[in-house]
C-alpha cells in the first residue's frame, strides 16, 4: 500500500511507523473495516429498538382494548342475571 495518503492521521502514523509502514496501513485499513461494520451493526441494533419501543406501545394498547372489552363483557353478563 502506498503511504501518501491524505488524511493527516495516516501521514503521522507512516512517519512514525517508519520501515513497517505498509503493515500499519493494513492494520489501519482492517480498524477502518471493523469500524464501519460495528456502525452498522449499530445503526441496525438502533432501527431494532425502534421497532421494539413502537411494538411495546401497540402491546400497551391491544391490552388495554382487551381489558376494556372483558369488562364490558363481564357488565354484560352480570346486567342479564
Amino acid at each position: 500500500m502506498s503511504s501518501t495518503r491524505n488524511t493527516k492521521g495516516s501521514k503521522i502514523l507512516n512517519a512514525a511507523a517508519g520501515p513497517n509502514s505498509s503493515d500499519l496501513e493494513v492494520t489501519v485499513q482492517n480498524l477502518s473495516h471493523a469500524l464501519q461494520a460495528v456502525t452498522a451493526r449499530l445503526s441496525a441494533l438502533e432501527q431494532l429498538k425502534l421497532e421494539l419501543e413502537t411494538l411495546r406501545g401497540e402491546n400497551a394498547r391491544l391490552a388495554e382494548t382487551n381489558m376494556s372489552r372483558i369488562y364490558t363483557l363481564h357488565t354484560l353478563r352480570t346486567t342479564q342475571q
